[in-house]
């Protein structure tokens, strides 16, 4: 959430640039989806629709394949405490 809403200065974490960066470009996206309904915004790549498409936010964001067995593997198939 401290990303998402562009509120790094209230924890006590040290971000750096690239965080401060990274939080920026979200909340580009959560304005553009507020406002438009959509969350492509200038600052990422184009995220386009479908099943499989998800858009990565890190250090270098980009568009890839949606990783469903990794995902299932994760929430699924894992039992006990994470």
């Amino acid at each position: 959430m401290l990303y998402m809403f562009e509120t790094l200065s209230v924890n006590w974490r040290p971000f750096g640039e690239k965080d401060r960066e990274l939080s920026h470009k979200m909340g580009d996206m959560l304005a553009a989806f507020v406002k438009n309904g959509d969350p492509n915004c200038p600052s990422l790549p184009r995220w386009d629709t479908g099943p499989r498409c998800a858009m990565f936010l890190s250090e270098s964001c980009r568009m890839g394949a949606w990783p469903r067995l990794r995902l299932l593997k994760n929430t699924i198939i894992r039992k006990g405490p994470m």
